[in-house]
């Protein structure tokens, strides 16, 4: 019966110390990871201002960047999403696969 009651001990201790592992590794939310909202690097600052915005002659919206030639439609992004962010009043738009991000250069 005394080995019973030890058991129940190592047992609690056991509950425990896997309760306080799992919250210790638990993967807590990072405002970093959150669509374009990644802190602001130097880098980062020249690559979002260097996207300009274009109409086709077929009508169509497209986004080209000066610095690394990358473009894309408006209509068949892939990789692109638009946001807006209510508190700058503007639009962005964020590439998920490599989590860089830009403004859309007009309101």
């Amino acid at each position: 019966n005394n080995n019973n009651n030890n058991n129940n001990g190592l047992d609690a201790h056991l509950e425990q110390t896997a309760s306080t592992a799992d919250e210790e590794n638990a993967t807590q939310p990072d405002d970093n990871d959150l669509p374009g909202q990644q802190a602001l690097l130097a880098g980062d600052v020249a690559y979002q201002e260097s996207w300009e915005r274009f109409l086709s002659a077929e009508g169509r919206l497209w986004y080209w960047c000066g610095l690394t030639e990358e473009m894309f439609f408006a209509d068949s992004a892939e990789i692109w999403e638009c946001y807006f962010d209510p508190e700058q009043n503007r639009r962005y738009w964020h590439n998920r696969e490599a989590h860089h991000w830009f403004w859309d250069p007009l309101p």
